[in-house]
C-alpha cells in the first residue's frame, strides 16, 4: 500500500503555506504506508514552508522551474517522499508542455525495502 497526497497550497502568504505545511505533516506523521506528495505548493525551494517543512521529506522532482509555462523563472510544483530514506529518484523530468499555467512534473521512482 502506498498513500498519494496531491495538494494546492495558498497562494497568498508564506505564513499560511506554512501552516498547511504543518498540518500535512500532522496528518500523514501516523500514516502506516509510503506516501507520495505531489502539487502546486505555491513556494519557491528557500521558503520556509518547503526548506522547513518539507526537509524530512526526500524531494523526487526535478529542480526545473515550473512557472509561468512560456518562460518558466520560478520553481513552486514539487514530488516529495516519505520516509525519505525508503525512496529513490530514478528519473525526473518538466516536460515543456504548455496544457497549463505551470509545467508538469514526473518522477520515476523506487521504493526501497
Amino acid at each position: 500500500m502506498i498513500t498519494f497526497v496531491s495538494t494546492h497550497l495558498d497562494h497568498t502568504t508564506s505564513f499560511v503555506r506554512q501552516a498547511q505545511v504543518k498540518k500535512l505533516n500532522e496528518e500523514l506523521a501516523g500514516n502506516p504506508w509510503p506516501v507520495i506528495v505531489a502539487g502546486d505548493f505555491n513556494a519557491i525551494p528557500a521558503s520556509p514552508e518547503i526548506k522547513d517543512g518539507m526537509k524530512s521529506w526526500k524531494q523526487v522532482c526535478s529542480p526545473d522551474f515550473t512557472i509561468p509555462v512560456e518562460t518558466p523563472k520560478s520553481k513552486i510544483d514539487y514530488i516529495f517522499c516519505a520516509p525519505a530514506n525508503r525512496w529513490r529518484a530514478v528519473n525526473a523530468a518538466t516536460p515543456r508542455v504548455t496544457l497549463s499555467d505551470h509545467l508538469p512534473l514526473w518522477a520515476e521512482i523506487e521504493l526501497l525495502f
